[in-house]
């Protein structure tokens, strides 16, 4: 029998109340390498195949209690077992008797006495076909969700990056055709509203390209140890201004250095997501802070604002991957849900966990966990 599909087969459920028939049957799939579960009665068999999901069931017709028909008809019922194939085993051969197992749900019929290469053949079939329709049924699945995740990406560029790269357009045609007219001042303030907008349009970028090749499985994870302090204090350079502009005091106390193992790029993008955020729901003249607590096997991060705060309907749900939670900041910034939803992956990705606190109008805090030293079975692959 072919290796692989020895491997995808869990256990073949033989279902019999001849106790010789079970130990021949028996014999002959173990010395095939198969495992075996056996049930003497109809009402064993449904409560075994429930509690072990088997691969495949070989059912006999005639039993006491409820016959083989039965058993099928409640096993197909089922939502967890309707797919698991059933071959019937009986010395009926009439065609009335065939059609009444195939139209129970029966996928094979195999009259006694029967012979070993034939029965194996038959097993083999029909595991492999199982097997071929599971495969079918996880493709199909995983492009819906490539479909899915295409047309969330379409529309996030459609609705969330023409928009800035329109203001953008405008502005520099103001520039263009009002150049002569316009003050030193006009200009260093059209020049600013370029700057905020190429940096929103370049951090949804960032955001967009990290997250579509998360959903097509094409991220390369690499943990390295590294200082996570210095990935902070750049993070904050990079946000000063527009943390000035608002007026918000960024607040990070340099100490001690705090090591841990991880993909340095994913935790520059799960920093730079959460203090953009903060930032972006924060009113002006607050503060941000940004701390680091050492454990024995974790590090913990955390991001605390003093802003607008979670909304109580969207606790339940700012971290479900299949949500994105749109919300403009106090200063009108434009969001798509994006960034939370790469930040929880990404922690996730590198063995920590990311949760939140928050109340509305008082502030939120962000935690993320990540692992300070190398664990065995850690290494660099492809996701």
């Amino acid at each position: 029998m072919n290796q692989d599909n020895k491997k995808q087969i869990h256990t073949i459920l033989i279902v019999d109340d001849n106790k010789k028939n079970l130990q021949v049957l028996g014999n002959i799939l173990h010395e095939e390498g198969y495992k075996i579960a056996i049930a003497q009665d109809g009402y064993q068999a449904v409560k075994l195949a429930e509690k072990i999901l088997p691969g495949l069931i070989l059912l006999d017709v005639m039993m006491p209690g409820i016959d083989g028909f039965e058993v099928c008809e409640n096993l197909k019922s089922k939502k967890e077992l309707k797919n698991i194939p059933v071959i019937f085993l009986t010395a009926k051969s009439e065609t009335t008797d065939i059609i009444e197992g195939f139209n129970k749900g029966g996928v094979d019929y195999i009259t006694k006495p029967f012979k070993k290469e034939e029965l194996l053949v038959r097993i083999n079939t029909h595991i492999e076909l199982s097997n071929a329709r599971s495969l079918l049924k996880l493709r199909a699945e995983e492009l819906n969700n490539a479909n899915a995740a295409k047309d969330r990406l379409f529309s996030i560029i459609a609705h969330d990056l023409k928009h800035p790269l329109a203001d953008l357009k405008s502005l520099l045609e103001l520039i263009l055709f009002d150049f002569d007219s316009l003050t030193k001042d006009n200009l260093i303030k059209c020049f600013k509203e370029i700057k905020d907008s190429t940096d929103a349009t370049y951090n949804l970028l960032q955001n967009l390209l990290q997250w579509s090749r998360k959903e097509m499985n094409n991220l390369t994870f690499e943990p390295v140890s590294f200082i996570i302090d210095d990935v902070i204090n750049s993070t904050i350079n990079l946000f000063k201004q527009s943390a000035d502009k608002k007026n918000i005091t960024l607040k990070f106390t340099r100490g001690k250095k705090h090591e841990v193992f991880a993909d340095k790029d994913m935790v520059q993008t799960i920093i730079r997501n959460l203090v953009n955020n903060a930032i972006k729901f924060s009113y002006k003249d607050s503060s941000i802070s940004i701390a680091v607590r050492s454990g024995n096997d974790m590090l913990e991060v955390s991001v605390k604002d003093q802003g607008r705060g979670v909304k109580e309907e969207h606790k339940a749900v700012i971290l479900n991957n299949d949500n994105f939670i749109t919300t403009r900041g106090t200063g009108n910034e434009k969001g798509t849900g994006v960034g939370l939803n790469l930040c929880k992956d990404f922690v996730e990705m590198n063995k920590g966990k990311l949760w939140f606190e928050s109340e509305e109008e008082k502030g939120s805090t962000f935690y993320f966990t990540l692992p300070v030293r190398k664990r065995q079975g850690d290494s660099a692959l492809k996701s």
